[in-house]
């Protein structure tokens, strides 16, 4: 007859092989989610911003930003008056985030602007119904409203030091 050790290592090996393949089917479907729902997200936080930057040129009349336009899987949100700022915010579906781009002016030379790259994770809502956004740096929720407050004020303000 067998050690029982055996038939123990066996059975532990089955638990761990079924919770692996749970695992990865969670995330087959939390990926399907994303992909499908990240498109949304964007709309939703290009709306968002855009109410923000009629609150903002109401409020801030020297550092007026012009608006939002539409690029290919997002929108850009654009401040061409001195100091010069742009943000392009797009969904990848490949790496299931949401990337930025932010191009700033230097601020003692108003012909000189540098780039920064960044992105925040889009994860699957825990209940599996829905997205949203996490800071890629402290893993923690990000609200639309925060994510717009960031953003603004990045391109707004280049003393600025959001990361993302």
């Amino acid at each position: 007859m067998p050690s029982d050790w055996i038939r123990n290592k066996a059975e532990h090996e089955i638990k761990e092989q079924a919770k692996q393949t749970a695992f990865e089917e969670k995330q087959k479907r939390d990926a399907e989610l994303i992909r499908a729902l990240g498109p949304k997200l964007v709309e939703e936080l290009r709306k968002v911003i855009h109410a923000d930057i009629v609150a903002w040129n109401e409020n801030f009349t020297d550092r007026q930003i012009n608006g939002t336009s539409y690029i290919p899987n997002g929108f850009s949100v654009d401040k061409v008056g001195f100091p010069r700022g742009s943000a392009d915010i797009k969904f990848n579906p490949v790496t299931l985030r949401i990337e930025i781009g932010l191009t700033r002016s230097v601020l003692t030379d108003f012909g000189e602007s540098y780039h920064m790259d960044g992105y925040v994770h889009v994860r699957a809502n825990p209940d599996g119904r829905g997205v949203h956004m996490e800071e890629r740096f402290r893993n923690s929720y990000l609200e639309p409203a925060e994510f717009s407050r960031m953003i603004l004020e990045s391109i707004a303000e280049p003393q600025s030091n959001h990361m993302f």
